[in-house]
């Protein structure tokens, strides 16, 4: 059986009907996807704002296709939803598209930038610029919009209009004034080891060229806010009079550039200063509430710090409802990261809390990374929460720190707090932040061992620094550093260990047999520390009616060294005592476990019927002497 299979004119046909199909194809529905992929502009956008009362959008357009482009122009649009509170800005920014748009049909917001068979050829650029007022428009005050434009043209030897290019932003138009306030954060993880000693030269890095020496640049040239940790002030007039760098105690490279740093620093504004908590520790992690000494111990250090700031804050990582209430009594106004609260500056707890973000930017399908998306997102949240205080930590965020649009001025901190605060409900669950369980018990024992150290070397000032370094122990550098935490933990383990088993030592016979009613007997003091040690010994009996000890003068030893103490005893009769010898630090903390010493005062009772009879004797002799004198005397006078 035969197929039936067409001829050769039936394969002609069915070819030039398949060519014909192809041919309206691309006639009634335009190019091939490939082709309609391909661009033929470039358009961006470099403003979007209101300026003397009009919303005015300008850009750049520039022709990347092949093909020149005629009857081109450029139509403002707008959405009609109004972006008024946190939430919608922040959906809006999450969006895919752009829902609800609308083209605004006001003449004067749309631009023709070629004209009768005039074109834009390719490779060619051209600027635009279009504006309406906010009424014509239908803009509402106190909100934000997405607002673009729409490009349009044909090209050459095309009759149909093509849409090429609908790039868009965020516009405010604002109600009233809306302070921005730029705040320079000015701190560092902790360096120092103990007065005169840091691990590395890192932070003389950091202020000779580094981030320090940046962001202090910038807080002068801005005329921004700044905020100082004491902490950093300390550890760098340390630096400034000189320093040892290391295990090995090379002497430090950077004290010039720690001075120059300081002087820079001292042309601050102190009206624009606020002091932070000595350290920036970290009271909002889930472990510090249950651990009140660490805000005692930043407090106690902050205090003696002249830090030239007028006023005083609190920076803190998403505080709970606890950490806020724990904080209250310090009376400071809470500078919080990563919340989000209804307005920029909210009370609650008792305490003020102002929200602060470091400006960053996500870009979205939406909105590319620009300088104008930038601004005019950072503005329609400043809108929609009342304010905005834009955080400084890194060079980074100096970058995005643009300069806000003109209806929103820059402000000092104090007119973005003056606002009416906005009632708030913090969240009831910590963060786990810095302070984690281990890290508590490590700051307790440090605070410890440093106090005790301090107390057992006055001339060390280690007992001073106890406070100090608990609270940069737990400061907010260390989030995302916990290697360096831990090494800086160690240099200063390894600062105040002893050469051995104990910080000091006493050694003592244990049996003592006294030749008198008062006699002396020895104890030799060792001290294992790196410093000189300044002990007291202390000794108690069982019967202090029959033995008592003077108190010796306290004892300075040097390191690695030991002095004999001679402890001075009295009797008042005989027996066998016991007694019990310790050492203590001048502040009175018991440094060694009692050492017992067994003293035997028997002698002193036969030392005494010794010299009674001794005494008698003499007398007996003494007399029968003088009785033979006499009679002598007498025999001579009667010979005579």
């Amino acid at each position: 059986m035969t197929a039936n299979r067409p001829g050769p004119p039936r394969r002609r046909f069915f070819g030039a009907l398949m060519g014909l199909v192809l041919l309206v194809t691309t006639v009634v529905l335009g190019p091939t996807t490939a082709q309609a992929a391909e661009p033929l502009t470039s358009v961006s956008l470099t403003q979007a704002e209101l300026i003397d009362g009009k919303l005015r959008l300008a850009g750049n357009l520039t022709n990347t296709g092949t093909v020149s482009l005629r009857s081109l122009s450029v139509q403002l649009w707008r959405s009609r939803a109004p972006l008024a509170s946190r939430e919608a800005v922040t959906k809006a920014l999450t969006e895919k598209t752009t829902t609800d748009g609308q083209l605004s049909r006001v003449p004067s917001a749309t631009l023709a930038l070629t004209t009768g068979n005039a074109t834009l050829d390719p490779g060619q650029s051209s600027t635009f610029a279009v504006e309406a007022t906010p009424a014509e428009l239908g803009l509402a005050p106190a909100a934000s919009y997405w607002v673009g434009v729409n490009v349009t043209a044909r090209l050459v030897n095309e009759p149909a209009l093509r849409t090429l290019a609908t790039p868009r932003t965020l516009a405010t138009v604002p109600s009233g004034t809306i302070p921005i306030a730029s705040v320079v954060e000015l701190s560092s993880r902790p360096h120092q080891i103990k007065q005169n000693l840091f691990p590395d030269e890192s932070l003389a890095e950091e202020l000779s060229t580094g981030r320090l020496h940046t962001l202090l640049t910038a807080a002068l040239t801005r005329a921004t806010d700044w905020y100082i940790d004491p902490s950093l002030l300390v550890e760098v007039r340390d630096m400034a009079d000189g320093y040892r760098v290391g295990p090995d105690r090379v002497e430090g490279t950077g004290a010039a550039a720690a001075q120059a740093w300081l002087d820079q620093f001292a042309t601050l504004d102190p009206a624009r200063g606020i002091s932070g908590l000595f350290g920036t520790p970290d009271l909002s992690s889930a472990d510090a509430s249950p651990f009140p000494e660490l805000q005692a111990d930043a407090v106690t250090a902050g205090n003696d710090v002249d830090a030239r700031a007028s006023d005083s804050g609190l920076l803190l990582v998403s505080p709970d409802e606890t950490t806020l209430r724990d904080v209250a009594g310090l009376g400071r106004t809470v500078f919080a990261l990563g919340i989000r609260p209804p307005q920029t500056v909210n009370a609650t707890s008792g305490v003020t809390v102002a929200e602060v973000d470091q400006p960053t930017f996500a870009p979205s399908a939406l909105l590319p990374d620009t300088p104008l998306n930038r601004r005019n997102t950072l503005a329609a949240v400043a809108q929609a929460t009342g304010g905005q205080i834009r955080w400084i930590r890194t060079e980074a965020d100096l970058g995005a720190d643009v300069d806000p649009p003109r209806a929103f001025p820059r402000a000092p901190v104090s007119s973005v707090l003056s606002a009416a605060p906005g009632a708030w409900t913090p969240s009831n669950q910590a963060r786990t932040g810095v302070v984690t369980p281990d890290v508590r018990a490590t700051l307790t024992r440090l605070g410890q061992e440093l106090r005790a150290y301090g107390a057992m070397s006055p001339t060390s000032k280690i007992g001073d620094i106890a406070d100090a370094q608990v609270a940069r122990g737990a400061s907010l550098w260390w989030s995302d550093d916990a290697a360096r935490q831990e090494a800086w933990f160690a240099a200063i383990e390894e600062r105040i260990a002893s050469t051995g088993g104990a910080p000091v030592s006493l050694d003592a016979i244990p049996r003592f047999s006294m030749t008198g009613a008062t006699s002396d007997f020895p104890v030799t003091v060792t001290n294992h520390l790196t410093d000189p040690a300044t002990v007291r010994v202390v000794v108690s009996t069982d019967n202090p009616q029959r033995i008592r000890f003077a108190e010796p003068d306290p004892v300075t030893v040097n390191p690695g060294a030991s002095n004999t103490v001679t402890l001075a005893a009295s009797a008042s009769g005989a027996g066998v005592v016991t007694a019990r010898v310790h050492l203590e630090s001048l502040t009175g903390e018991q440094l060694t476990p009692d050492t017992t010493i067994t003293v035997d005062t028997s002698d002193v009772g036969t030392i005494g019927w010794v010299l009674v009879i001794v005494s008698g004797v003499v007398l007996v002799l003494t007399t029968a002497l003088r009785i033979r004198q006499v009679r002598a005397r007498q025999k001579a006078l009667s010979d005579g």
